[in-house]
């Protein structure tokens, strides 16, 4: 459905550095797609130039077979005729309008008939649940109505690719969760190709067949969110999926079935790895809070056994996060707030306790991985 090749963009007026950065991807038909990054990573700048609100600065876009922009055969297809819907991050809605108003919009610049842009509009509303809503001032709308709106919006021309760029991010939490889950229920009603645009990860994991992880511009990781998860490829990736420690070291093991052992300041550990690395290598070994589990008699230890401390707690309501430390370095785990193991946990605050890393769920990415492309 879409396809962009080579696709390079730089702001000359604020920095040298590529916004996009020679980026290529293959978007297949009816998928949910993410492209997710830190802030400055590109992600934006990467859906404006599909929407062509950008004018890149080499590479080309199809939209369902359609060349839409080509910096070597100088094509670039206005906006309007790429048959694409967008809603922005400030969702863009005219105050002087009224919710109807605002949906028939689009249709009213393309010189469509009255009875077709009232029946269009009806549709779009009814798809977000304001059908009820038609005639009331936009003014008096809340932030989740306003989303609604901006997405009916994007919807009534029925469009071949719908654009979203970070539409939950000024939503409260709850709110941003529902309409998250509202998001998913209508592309796949629809079967419409979507590019999401996100900072977060659990956002981008719960909604996406897909994701794409960028930074500084490139593509650092491409794959189901179960796979880029579970196996990243890159420093980067480790570090920006999920949050836990970093240990540095360096590989003094290499097995033929791809699992190398690395000697760290908390002792020799070992893991798979996402890419090829030779024994002496630098590499960055990731544990994620979920990999940690404390050895009770009841308990059988699952990898590494270690001592330290625990040092600190922290109630985050069904799960409790605590903090052991080992050899000066400071580990995360979470625990379920009413399981045997967090009792064991809130009795040793500041003394000793055993615990394990479960080694086969660790991540080895080269050190100097995070500006590969993926």
């Amino acid at each position: 459905m879409l396809r962009i090749e080579g696709l390079s963009k730089t702001f000359h007026s604020t920095t040298e550095h590529a916004a996009v950065d020679n980026l290529s991807l293959e978007i297949p038909e009816k998928s949910f797609f993410t492209l997710l990054g830190p802030s400055g990573c590109g992600k934006t700048t990467t859906l404006r130039c599909i929407a062509g609100l950008e004018q890149p600065d080499a590479g080309e876009i199809f939209i369902d077979g359609m060349l839409v922009f080509s910096s070597r055969k100088r094509v670039s297809v206005p906006p309007h005729r790429r048959r694409i819907g967008m809603v922005f991050q400030s969702y863009a809605i005219w105050p002087h309008m009224t919710v109807a108003q605002n949906v028939a919009y689009p249709l009213k610049n393309l010189k469509k008939r009255q009875d077709e842009i009232e029946e269009a509009v009806r549709w779009a509303l009814q798809l977000v649940s304001l059908g009820h809503m038609a005639d009331r001032p936009a003014p008096l709308l809340s932030g989740g109505e306003q989303q609604r709106v901006a997405l009916a919006r994007a919807l009534v021309e029925s469009p071949t690719v719908l654009l979203l760029d970070e539409p939950l991010s000024n939503l409260d939490a709850k709110l941003r969760e529902q309409m998250r889950v509202e998001i998913r229920d209508l592309q796949q009603k629809l079967g419409l190709t979507t590019i999401y645009v996100t900072h977060d990860q659990t956002e981008a994991f719960a909604l996406s067949d897909a994701v794409a992880v960028m930074h500084s511009g490139r593509l650092v990781e491409l794959g189901c969110p179960e796979d880029i998860y579970e196996a990243p490829k890159t420093a980067f990736g480790a570090e920006f999926l999920g949050a836990g420690a970093m240990l540095s070291g360096h590989i003094v093991g290499v097995e033929s079935s791809g699992r190398v052992s690395v000697r760290t300041p908390i002792g020799d550990l070992w893991s798979r790895c996402g890419s090829a690395v030779a024994e002496g290598s630098a590499v960055q070994v990731y544990i994620r809070p979920e990999d940690l589990a404390v050895v009770t008699s009841s308990t059988p230890a699952e990898g590494r056994i270690l001592d330290g401390h625990v040092r600190r707690l922290s109630f985050l309501g069904g799960i409790l996060e605590w903090w052991v430390e080992i050899n000066g370095v400071q580990l995360r785990g979470r625990s379920l707030t009413h399981s045997p193991e967090s009792c064991l946990i809130r009795e040793r605050v500041g003394q000793p306790i055993r615990f394990c890393i479960r080694m086969s769920r660790c991540v080895v990415a080269s050190a100097d991985a995070s500006v590969e492309s993926g």
